[in-house]
């Protein structure tokens, strides 16, 4: 039996990418991130999900709070995470999407959680998306390298699959406050010893 999880980097434009990355779980142990592609619009995510049979997803943007700085914005940044204040006008559009995604995914079933994909990958202590898919032991075809090294949609795309990923094996770590939740990754290296 598999599990599929993914990552979104959603964009505020129709005409920018916005980031996918699949991760499909086989049995108890192997994973493998399968696919990683360049979406258009939130219709063309949405019918993403729905084909790849996603249980959960991780999306890279507010999902929650309609614009305002939410507890969970000052908590990363007390924690010395940099993440952005959902007040910035480009950055409310961004909410409103994010919140219209992740109603539009609950309504299909598929759980969504909110993350941040620089600071997950800072919190994981890997250095890059190739030592954190291998960190969790995570294979991924050699020929995305180029895709993930050239495309920071796709890079963070492919984070937050790893975010969902932990989140379902239990490697994520909580920020939290007021209601409102950021999932990182817990440092991998104490994991492994």
């Amino acid at each position: 039996m598999s599990l599929s999880v993914c990552g979104i980097d959603l964009a505020v434009r129709r005409e920018r990418c916005t980031g996918y990355a699949l991760i499909v779980i086989h049995g108890n142990s192997d994973a493998e991130l399968v696919r990683l592609n360049c979406l258009h619009g939130m219709k063309e995510v949405v019918e993403e999900v729905v084909k790849d049979r996603v249980s959960v997803a991780a999306v890279d943007a507010p999902i929650s709070g309609g614009g305002r700085v939410r507890g969970v914005e000052r908590e990363m940044w007390r924690r010395g995470f940099k993440v952005l204040p959902p007040s910035m006008p480009w950055m409310r559009e961004l909410t409103k999407l994010g919140e219209v995604l992740a109603n539009d995914l609950r309504r299909l079933s598929v759980e969504v959680i909110e993350t941040h994909p620089s600071s997950a990958l800072r919190s994981s202590g890997a250095g890059s998306v190739p030592e954190l898919m291998s960190m969790l032991d995570v294979k991924f075809p050699k020929d995305y390298l180029p895709r993930i090294t050239l495309s920071r949609d796709l890079r963070d795309a492919a984070i937050a699959a790893a975010v969902a990923y932990c989140y379902v094996t239990g490697c994520v770590e909580r920020v939290e406050a007021d209601g409102d939740v950021i999932y990182l990754i817990r440092e991998l290296s104490s994991l492994k010893s």
